[in-house]
């Protein structure tokens, strides 16, 4: 999902999200004077017990890792 101001449900609540795709976020590090030395993309699935939540209103998340570095002047 991309977009700004975009309702969902995100462990069992709703909220309102704003984001990015992987790429345009890999971009926006990039033109704020980042190397990106690495990324990596990752899925995880919350334990709804242990969040007090039900099954059904857990799903699994993707999330996207970058590891970037700027060196100073």
């Amino acid at each position: 999902m991309e977009g700004e101001n975009v309702r969902t449900e995100f462990m069992g609540h709703d909220v309102t999200v704003s984001n990015l795709s992987a790429e345009a976020s890999v971009e926006a590090i990039k033109d704020a004077g980042f190397t990106v030395v690495k990324q990596e993309f990752a899925t995880y699935m919350p334990d709804a017990e242990k969040a007090g939540l039900k099954k059904e209103d857990v799903r699994e998340e993707s999330e996207l890792f970058v590891y970037a570095c700027k060196r100073s002047a």
